[in-house]
This record gives structure tokens, C-alpha cells and sequence, in this order.
């Protein structure tokens, strides 16, 4: 650029007029490659305007400043165009702030007139200073006097008075330390309150917009789609379930569409991210244990040997699927985390009465449920000592909310235990969520003797069962009925939008369902259910 600029400058640099050095300053800008090749917009084609009109500005100088300098040129052309005001041309918009001259001529839906206090309107005169005073006074030129000034407002309140259908005339109440009064030119109006004229109707939305905008809607209740064929492919498991349970339009979204909610980003590991590397932190400890009797044998060192070593196992597995998100420092803060974790957990596991086999951590099974096959992945299935005492079905929750209550009733909130209760084709000793959250360890559920779970209800206890003995049965059959009119209401179609409450909190689906309507409203879905 810079050697297709050096012929262009005068080998002498002799002075020249400011219209040749014009001249050449537009030939500098192209040959530096300005404005480009790009098509421009409004506000760049804006700004080439100007620069033209700069220079345009600048050539009509040459009778007044003569031949000069390079220097001295580009001195100058920066005083001009400092001293030229430019602003782009904004489109049409429904406010305008304009000043009282932009005003003239111009018819308003609204308008309103700021600043007029008496210490502003009409304005104090401003003679020009260049000027005889007397002179200015005898024409009457602008500013010149007081009596001009007074005339000059009377015209323009007048005019803006009549420019609008309402106009709002507003003053400030203090000026520094002094009461400011309105401006005597429209002390005639009637005074009003503030608050009167900005409190503005509520916003109606724009579903209540699109609803007024005709006088007749044809409404159309749709709260079913096409029945479930046997060739579709429903995915989802428990969670298909889950779904249904909570909200039938999530699980038809969910499961018939395959409609899911963006993910967000993020610079980290999430929640989800951090309990799913606890899950595979204990499936990698339970596949190298396997049960109770033996993992109490090993002797202190030994054991805290193996938390260490399942801790890095899973920490290494989750930075090489994940590796921005687990930097080496951060890799051995979550092993830390995990081996205080884990210690502590298996402390609380060593205080149960039976001993245990694990059987299958993170196993498959597949349950036939009402003419629909599916997958279920319990977080652990602990067979006890001696076998005829059955099975513990334990699931990992690492977060807050939990509770066996959400098995129950005609919509249970968390169908996922009970369905794991009816894939076991041995006897069942009890179900229970397994509790590893920081500060608060243990087991939440139900089981069918005392003592297999410390502080666990019992069927006999718990408030939503009261079974006598240890019988299981009337139980399951509650859950298989329940279950089975789900994946009916599944099959037919059913799409209602019918959430149960707490069940919108972490959906992700508004933007289908509308659940809001387009309100900015609290919705009672949205919030606990003792709230």
C-alpha cells in the first residue's frame, strides 16, 4: 500500500491550493483500498458521502487560505472535519426526540413538551456579540431581545399546542436549590398529576393481540395424536414413563417426535455431568468388588488403595471424552471430591445388616408392559445373603427433591423404581434411592424387613403402604395396573397438556406447549408444590 502511495506525492512538495490537495487525498483513499470492494450499507454509504462532501468543503477554501503546505493541508482538512457534525440517518421510528425547530410542520399521533419551566421557556435572549446590539434590536433578529424572544415562544406554543391531539407539558420541580415554576406561556393548562399520566395500560401480550385482532376464532381442542404403531421406534425407557406421568405432551414431544430442548452451553461440567461421572465412578468400584463380605475383609490400606484408584479411573474416563472441560488441575479436584465421596458412602454401606452381592451395576434388563417393550438401566441391583431374602434395587440421586412418595398415586412424579420393582425375576427385598450428595448421605426408600436399609421404612410403616408382613404383591400389582394405564394413554396418543406441578421446572418444552401463553406471569407449574 505504501509504495502505491509514494508516486502520488508531489516530489518537491511544493504548496498547492487546498482544491489539489483534495484532489489527491481522494486518490490516497483508493489507493489504499478505501471504501472497498464490499457493497455498503446505509451508514458506510453514509460516511462516503460525507468524506466527499468534506473535500467538496475543502476545495471551496482556496481563495481563503491559498497555496499550502502537505502538512499544513492535512492540518486543516482534520480542523474541518472535526468541526463538521455528521450523524446517520436513522429509519422511521414511532418516539422522536426532537428540538423545537426540528417541530415545524410536522402533526404528532402524541406529543410531549419537556423543559418548559419559566426559567427556560420562553429562552433568555442571546445576542450575537459581533453585532451592534442597538442594530440587532431595531431588525429584530433572532435572540436579539427580550420582546423578540417572547413573540418567538408564543408562535411556537401555540403551534405545538395545536400539533397533537394530546399534549403533555411537563417541568422540572427543582432547579439546584430553587422551586422551578411552569413557564407563565402555559400556566392556562390544567395541572395533573404525574402518576396520571404515566401509568400506562399493562401490556396486553401478543397472544391477547392476535386474539382482538379478529372477531371471530374457530377453536379447536387437540389433545391426541395419531395412535403408536408397533414400527415406531419410542425410546426412552423409564424415562418414556416418566414422561408420561408428568406431562403426556412431554412424552409425546419426547418420545413420538423426538423433540428435544437445545442444549445450553457451557464452560464446564454441569451437574448432570458431574453425577454421571459418580455413576461410572461406582460401576467401575462395584465390578472390581462385587459384594459386601469381601469389600470388609480387605484391611484400611487396601481399601483406601482401590477408592483412589476407581476415583482416577473415572476422573480419566470423563477428561477423555470431555477434555476441555477437565484440565489437569481441575482432573485432580474431582478426584479428591470423588475419593471423599466414595469413603464416606461405603463408610454408611458397611452399617447395613445383610451382606450383599452386587449383581449388576448399571446392568439391562427389558420389562413387556401393556404391549410395550422397555429398556431399563437400574443404577444397581444388590442381592442379599441369603438369597430366598431377594433383592435391593438402589438408584443414584446426587441431587435435592427426591422422595419414595413420587411412587405413588394414579400419576406417580417418578414411576422409574417401581418399574425396576417389576422387571426383577427374583423375590424383592426392597427399593430405595441411594442418596451421594455432599453433607447429606443415605438411603430413601422402602423395604420389606427392618434393618436391611438403616433408617428405611418398612411396608408395614411406610404411610402409603401400611402391607402387613412382608408381602409384596398387592404392592407391585398397584404399581403394574398404574404403569400399564400409562403406556395405554402412550399408545393411544395422548398429548395433553397437563403437567403435574413442579414438572415444567427443568422441561425445556415451553416453546411447543406455550405453557406461559405468552405471559410473563409465575405459572403454579413452574413451582413447588407447597409453594
Amino acid at each position: 500500500i505504501l509504495s502505491a502511495l509514494e508516486p502520488l506525492v508531489p516530489p518537491d512538495r511544493i504548496p498547492q491550493l487546498p482544491g489539489a490537495w483534495a484532489r489527491l487525498f481522494s486518490r490516497w483513499a483508493a489507493a489504499w483500498g478505501w471504501p472497498g470492494e464490499r457493497s455498503l450499507d446505509s451508514r458506510a454509504h453514509q460516511v462516503v458521502e460525507a468524506w466527499g462532501q468534506l473535500l467538496e468543503g475543502f476545495t471551496r477554501l482556496d481563495p481563503l487560505l491559498g497555496p499550502l503546505g502537505l502538512g499544513e493541508a492535512l492540518g486543516r482538512l482534520g480542523e474541518l472535519a472535526r468541526r463538521t457534525p455528521h450523524q446517520p440517518r436513522s429509519p422511521e421510528a414511532p418516539v422522536q426526540i426532537l428540538g423545537v425547530l426540528e417541530t415545524a410542520g410536522e402533526d404528532y399521533d402524541g406529543l410531549w413538551l419537556a423543559g418548559c419551566g419559566a426559567g427556560h421557556w420562553p429562552p433568555a435572549p442571546r445576542p450575537n456579540p459581533f453585532l451592534p446590539l442597538a442594530l440587532q434590536r431595531r431588525l429584530e433578529l433572532p435572540r436579539s431581545g427580550a420582546e423578540v424572544e417572547l413573540a418567538f415562544a408564543r408562535r411556537v406554543t401555540a403551534r405545538l399546542l395545536a400539533a397533537a391531539p394530546r399534549v403533555v407539558v411537563s417541568h422540572a420541580r427543582q432547579v439546584e436549590d430553587r422551586p422551578e415554576r411552569v413557564s407563565p406561556l402555559l400556566a392556562f393548562l390544567p395541572r395533573v398529576e404525574p402518576v396520571e399520566v404515566l401509568a400506562a395500560a399493562p401490556d396486553p401480550g401478543w397472544a391477547t393481540r392476535i386474539r382482538a385482532a379478529r372477531p371471530v376464532l374457530d377453536r379447536l381442542e387437540d389433545a391426541r395424536g395419531p395412535a403408536w404403531q408397533s414400527r415406531e421406534g419410542a425410546g426412552g425407557g423409564a424415562g418414556l414413563l416418566r414422561d408420561q406421568s408428568q406431562c403426556p405432551f412431554r412424552a409425546f414431544v419426547r418420545h413420538r417426535l423426538h423433540a428435544h430442548p437445545l442444549e445450553e452451553p457451557a464452560t464446564g461440567p454441569d451437574a448432570p455431568v458431574r453425577g454421571g461421572l459418580l455413576h461410572q465412578t461406582l460401576e467401575l468400584f462395584w465390578r472390581q468388588v462385587e459384594d459386601s463380605v469381601t469389600w470388609q475383609s480387605w484391611p484400611p490400606r487396601r481399601q483406601a488403595q482401590v477408592i483412589e484408584a476407581v476415583a482416577a479411573a473415572g476422573v480419566a474416563a470423563a477428561a477423555r471424552e470431555q477434555p476441555d472441560w477437565f484440565p489437569a488441575p481441575f482432573q485432580t479436584l474431582e478426584r479428591q471430591r470423588l475419593t471423599r465421596l466414595l469413603r464416606a458412602w461405603l463408610d454408611l454401606e458397611q452399617t447395613r445388616e445383610a451382606p450383599f452381592r452386587v449383581l449388576q451395576p448399571e446392568g439391562q434388563q427389558t420389562l413387556l408392559l401393556g404391549g410395550l417393550e422397555l429398556t431399563l438401566r437400574p443404577d444397581r441391583v444388590d442381592l442379599l445373603t441369603p438369597e430366598e431374602a431377594g433383592v435391593l434395587v438402589l438408584d443414584y440421586k446426587t441431587g435435592a427433591g427426591q422422595s419414595p412418595t413420587d411412587w405413588f398415586g394414579r400419576r406417580p412424579a417418578e414411576p422409574q423404581l417401581p418399574l425396576y420393582a417389576l422387571a426383577q425375576s427374583r423375590p424383592l427385598a426392597g427399593l430405595a434411592f441411594a442418596v451421594l450428595r455432599a453433607g447429606h448421605l443415605g438411603f430413601m426408600g422402602i423395604v420389606g424387613q427392618a434393618g436391611l436399609l438403616p433408617d428405611v421404612h418398612t411396608l408395614a410403616s411406610h404411610p402409603r403402604t401400611r402391607e402387613p408382613g412382608t408381602d409384596w404383591a398387592p404392592l407391585l400389582d398397584q404399581w403394574r395396573e398404574t404403569l400399564t394405564r400409562l403406556v395405554g394413554e402412550f399408545r393411544a396418543g395422548a398429548a395433553a397438556v397437563d403437567p403435574l406441578p413442579r414438572a415444567c421446572r427443568y422441561c425445556g418444552l415451553e416453546a411447543l406447549c406455550r405453557i406461559r401463553n405468552g405471559n410473563d406471569e409465575p405459572d403454579p407449574w413452574l413451582e413447588d408444590a407447597d409453594e
